[in-house]
């Protein structure tokens, strides 16, 4: 090969090795070249397993391009490499661009300032997703859910630790959260308005005793709510919506409060008001003679310190009711207990009207008119045998027991005023 046609080979290799490096498609063989005037706008990222971005191409002078990072879950986008923090990105192309999307891991922690005085309480949100608030004083009132500190991780929030020297509980402070339970320390004096409104995992409440208010929509909307304890003694300011939607409408307050809770106008609304505390007493009804009748308990109400029943006797035929064992003859009877015990009926049987009227015949006598409520008592003179009868419907049988010898034994009547002979032979 001559010199000229050498030189004129190594000028044509190095023109197409020019232009092979500028409009080459590694991906596509078959791409082709751009027209002229056209610019290459080129988008990547820092890390392909945290995200993506498109919008990358050719575009003619003057136009726009969108660019968009999206990042795969548990990273976030951070910048593009111009350190323009907003994505989409719009940009005007002029020439040809290269842009890079960054995105970082996002922490499992977070923290901040979250008090009224700006850093008299700290906030600090744990990898498990515990919220700790820490310090003292009232908490910040926000304007909206969205004002929250911690609102962009509310859905991470599953637990809420409260510090014993926190005064109130800040409007929107928890809004929405996926707390369970909830315990407010003593010293807490208000619930801010929406303070755990639509909180749908919230199972269980409790308030202090020195809470005085609880604010619009406080605990609204919170479906799962199964109990509200508030141990304040004087019921504490509600509004009228605090409660309001599908939430648990029955409240456990002090027995001392009982009273003033379900006498006050604010929490009258509420489905049901019972004690905190109420007491477990146990009782049982009988009768004092089975074959006389029965007796049980009708009703039956438990409050802080007592249980209030209804008990009721039921005399079988020939018999008739007494008295209750608190001495009472009333029938039904309502009964106050504070105390485990066991409540008798007292039965005995009809007494006949008129005069004694006895038969006596051998080994036995028979009774078929008995005006005495008392038993009937059979012994013999020297009383060394003796047997108490029940007083039964007449007419009425009665048999010298067959172990006794045979001999005269005596029979009373009314406390012994009455008294006949019986002989065994």
């Amino acid at each position: 090969m001559n010199m000229k046609r050498k030189q004129l080979f190594v000028l044509l290799t190095t023109l197409c090795l020019t232009i092979g490096s500028v409009y080459a498609a590694p991906n596509n063989p078959k791409y082709l070249p751009p027209e002229p005037g056209l610019f290459l706008v080129t988008v990547s990222v820092n890390d392909a397993l945290m995200g993506s971005a498109t919008g990358g191409g050719y575009y003619e002078y003057g136009t726009t391009a969108t660019l968009t990072a999206t990042p795969t879950s548990g990273y976030r986008f951070v910048k593009w490499s111009d350190e323009t923090t907003v994505t989409p990105y719009v940009i005007t192309v002029t020439k040809d661009v290269t842009l890079t999307a960054v995105f970082e891991a996002i922490p499992c922690s977070f923290d901040g300032n979250c008090g009224a005085s700006g850093d008299n309480l700290t906030w600090e949100l744990s990898c498990e997703g515990e919220l700790t608030i820490s310090g003292s004083g009232a908490m910040a009132d926000y304007a909206d859910e969205a004002s929250v500190p911690w609102y962009s991780h509310r859905d991470d929030i599953v637990s809420l630790v409260l510090p014993d020297g926190i005064t109130t509980i800040g409007s929107y402070a928890f809004f929405a959260t996926n707390i369970t339970s909830i315990t407010v320390p003593e010293g807490v004096t208000s619930l801010g308005a929406a303070a755990f409104m639509e909180c749908q995992s919230l199972r269980t409440i409790v308030l202090p005793g020195s809470l005085t208010s609880i604010g619009a929509q406080a605990i609204a909307y919170c479906g799962a709510l199964e109990r509200i304890e508030c141990n304040a003694t004087t019921p504490p300011t509600l509004a009228s919506d605090a409660l309001q939607g599908d939430c648990y409408r029955t409240a456990y307050v002090p027995c001392a409060g009982l009273e003033a809770y379900q006498a006050a106008a604010e929490w009258e609304d509420l489905d049901n008001v019972f004690p905190l505390t109420a007491v477990s007493i146990t009782y049982s009804v009988v009768p004092s003679d089975v074959e006389m009748g029965t007796a049980g308990a009708t009703a039956e109400t438990e409050y802080c310190d007592r249980t209030e029943i209804t008990v009721q006797a039921v005399a079988e035929s020939g018999y008739r009711f007494v008295k209750w064992s608190d001495e009472s003859t009333e029938n039904p009877h309502d009964m106050i207990l504070t105390s485990d015990q066991v409540i008798t009926a007292t039965f005995e049987a009809d007494v006949d009207a008129g005069n004694l009227q006895i038969c006596i015949g051998l080994n036995e006598f028979t009774v078929t008119n008995n005006p005495y409520a008392a038993n009937i008592v059979l012994h013999n003179a020297a009383n060394t045998l003796q047997t108490t009868v029940k007083r039964k419907p007449t007419p009425q049988i009665v048999s010298i027991p067959a172990e006794w010898p045979t001999g005269s034994y005596i029979v009373e009547f009314d406390g012994g005023d009455r008294a006949f002979i019986v002989t065994k032979e």
